[in-house]
């Protein structure tokens, strides 16, 4: 079949679960088999090659950075355009084509998209899809796992404004395959600055900046465990570059604890918060791997951290997610949490205030593989995806769940006929994940599939939405631009 207008049920296979709020109460929603096919049935799309024609408003309507903000719950509560009415119109308006894969999630700001492409350039076009500058800042990096592959530029861009002779200046803060971070004028693309990390070699920069109070944070990670190098956290003065502190994971002479993924930031606290990858061979302990740190902004002070368990890892278990902030009311407080999914398929929530207490709730939402999905959080609700699981005794090759944020008590749970990759994302009432190649749109409150579309290729970024349109990258090197 071509890729006009028919139907496919393998991306949401099998039913959504409704539970009740206690995590594992015995009231169940059964769909009927006809209900099923009209829930999960997800038409696919034709392509309408129409120009994006709309007024642009900054003000709630940006997404400049890896999952909206600092806090990274991955969530536009100002979206009013897309949502769970509309979203079954959506269609693709545009489409831009790169030199390689993109895993990076599109950033909007102030009428244009940037993204990187593993053809090692950081790109920006404006919101009808015309490339406005591209600019070449990651050499070629072989996947050292012996997998036929190139990466380029796989850290999400990240939005800020600074001083440059006294003009305030958009810039955009993005890490390099060579180790390097680099801030780049956002109208032109010329570089501004350009900070070497560490000059050891196999370093790679998989992490998203964060941007707070004149500083970047940025994570430090080897390109595939292959071989593995010093892991850390770096601090960089956003005007000039100029490093301000690392804190590496491990001790003097020892390699591991690698940071892959982003940052994430309580802006009113001030703290700082990263999920670790595992050890390695050290002739001393190394206490940070795969492990949840918090440091202090200013300086990177290590306040608090929690190790997983060693009788919950095994082979390559380790973070690989970026942690969600999110709050939930405990005995009547409200708490503020930090949830991270690792690789073991354990989805962890910890208090922020007190990270060596361990997890207030835990909850296995995947078999353990592979699993750096981010979670998105709505305010109400957290959205957790997985690689391989089971649910009700059926083996799924991905999944999504609706989480409450207090307890872990699943809401609801799709079974899915191929994986969620890097995380989602949400506004009001509607879910976006990539579902293998398929683009595809969820009720929040039910799980219920509002619509769908396939890609060229598989999709290991994770959606932004900003006024009205949704933005994704698959592996082919495409960009998609969905609006209704």
């Amino acid at each position: 079949m071509g890729r006009g207008n028919y139907v496919i049920i393998y991306v949401l296979r099998s039913e959504t679960v409704r539970q009740s709020e206690k995590r594992w109460g015995a009231n169940r929603y059964w769909m009927t088999i006809a209900g099923m096919v009209v829930v999960l049935t997800i038409v696919y799309t034709v392509l309408v090659n129409v120009p994006i024609q709309h007024a642009y408003a900054v003000a709630g309507g940006a997404w400049p950075t890896y999952l909206g903000d600092n806090a990274r719950n991955g969530y536009n509560a100002n979206e009013k355009i897309i949502n769970p009415n509309t979203a079954p119109n959506l269609k693709v308006h545009w489409t831009f084509h790169t030199g390689g894969s993109i895993s990076t999630q599109p950033v909007e700001y102030n009428g244009q998209i940037y993204f990187g492409s593993w053809d090692g350039n950081e790109y920006a076009t404006d919101l009808n899809g015309r490339k406005i500058w591209s600019t070449f800042i990651s050499p070629p990096t072989p996947d050292c796992q012996g997998i036929n592959r190139t990466f380029g530029v796989t850290s999400t861009a990240t939005i800020d404004n600074i001083p440059i002779n006294g003009k305030t200046t958009t810039v955009i803060l993005v890490g390099s395959s060579d180790a390097h971070v680099y801030a780049l004028n956002a109208a032109t693309g010329a570089v501004i600055w350009k900070t070497l990390l560490t000059s050891v070699p196999h370093t790679f920069l998989w992490s998203n900046a964060a941007a707070y109070k004149g500083s970047i944070y940025m994570g430090i990670s080897s390109v595939d465990d292959c071989p593995l190098v010093p892991g850390g956290l770096a601090q960089l003065n956003v005007i000039t570059g100029a490093v301000q502190h690392i804190f590496y994971d491990v001790p003097n002479g020892c390699v591991g604890a690698s940071i892959w993924a982003s940052p994430a930031i309580n802006a009113a606290t001030g703290r700082v918060y990263v999920a670790v990858g595992n050890p390695g061979a050290c002739n001393a302990a190394e206490p940070y791997g795969s492990a949840v740190l918090e440091f202090r902004a200013t300086d990177l002070t290590l306040l608090d951290y929690w190790p997983v368990p060693a009788a919950q890892l095994g082979g390559d278990d380790d973070f690989g997610a970026t942690p969600t902030l999110f709050t939930a009311t405990l005995g009547g407080t409200v708490h503020e949490m930090i949830g991270v999914e690792n690789k073991n398929g354990f989805f962890y929530a910890l208090d922020q205030t007190s990270l060596h207490s361990g997890p207030v709730w835990e909850a296995k939402v995947g078999t353990g593989r592979l699993d750096i999905a981010a979670a998105a959080f709505d305010g109400k609700n957290l959205y957790v995806a997985s690689l391989g699981t089971t649910i009700n005794g059926k083996h799924c090759s991905g999944s999504l769940r609706a989480v409450n944020p207090a307890t872990g008590a699943f809401i609801w749970q799709d079974c899915l006929g191929a994986p969620i990759h890097l995380g989602v994302s949400v506004v009001p009432g509607v879910v976006f994940a990539g579902i293998g190649a398929a683009f595809v749109a969820i009720a929040s409150a039910t799980g219920k599939a509002l619509f769908g579309y396939k890609l060229s290729n598989d999709i290991y970024g994770t959606t932004s939405i900003s006024q009205g349109v949704a933005y994704i990258g698959d592996a082919s090197g495409n960009i998609y631009a969905f609006g209704l």
